[in-house]
């Protein structure tokens, strides 16, 4: 009778400690939870999500006497959910019941051991937390085809660019060199009807007789 007495003694203070246990867990502000999110929710659903529940529990609005607790409660979990390496923290800590937060603000009451590897956020938010640790999120690839492809559109114009500028130098060049040519000939002739043109052979063939003497005076 005394060992029956005691069993039901030893199952009713497990009952009530088991009960103790998920009321005090319970206490606890899951941000999840606070923000009615899943736990797999992305980051865009958890800043949606603040932004809603804000409206209608920020005090200004909403006049319910705890209206003030529960806006620091919902503006604690985004703090937290929204900054990818609290997140990864956060999810660890949600993982190991028994250990205490790195920040220090509470304590969780469960099991002394878990395995981490059992938490399928642990692996969701691991990539988000790397990210984080690199200084920045890695660009996507669709990202980095824009980027090379706007590289190309800009050397391609630049090339033409160039090529056009030279092509107008070049008809400058030829333009110039066909007046001067034009230049010249109208002058020889208006030499030509003004001396005769008996007259301004002889004169060029003086000019050349010269040429031929100096050049071979300098040789």
């Amino acid at each position: 009778m005394n060992q029956n007495f005691s069993a039901l003694v030893i199952k009713q203070a497990y009952l009530n400690a088991s009960k103790l246990f998920h009321s005090s867990s319970n206490n606890f502000a899951n941000h999840y939870d606070t923000l009615k999110l899943q736990r797999n929710c992305t980051s865009q659903q958890i800043r949606d999500s603040f932004i809603q529940l804000s409206k209608k529990i920020h005090p200004d609005l909403n006049k319910s006497p705890n209206a003030h607790k529960n806006f620091l409660k919902v503006q604690e979990a985004y703090n937290v959910l929204s900054k990818p390496h609290l997140r990864a923290s956060y999810d660890l800590e949600l993982a190991h019941p028994g250990y205490r937060s790195e920040s220090g603000r509470q304590w969780r009451y469960g099991p002394v051991y878990r395995d981490p590897w059992d938490d399928p956020s642990f692996y969701r938010n691991r990539k988000t937390y790397q990210e984080y640790k690199s200084g920045m999120p890695r660009p996507k690839s669709g990202f980095l085809a824009m980027c090379v492809v706007a590289a190309v559109a800009m050397a391609f114009t630049v090339e033409i660019l160039v090529v056009r500028f030279m092509l107008l130098r070049q008809q400058e060049f030829a333009q110039k060199r066909t007046a001067d040519i034009q230049k010249i000939l109208n002058e020889v002739e208006e030499r030509a009807k003004a001396n005769g043109l008996e007259a301004q052979l002889e004169i060029y063939q003086k000019q050349y007789e010269e040429m031929e003497r100096l050049r071979t005076t300098g040789n």
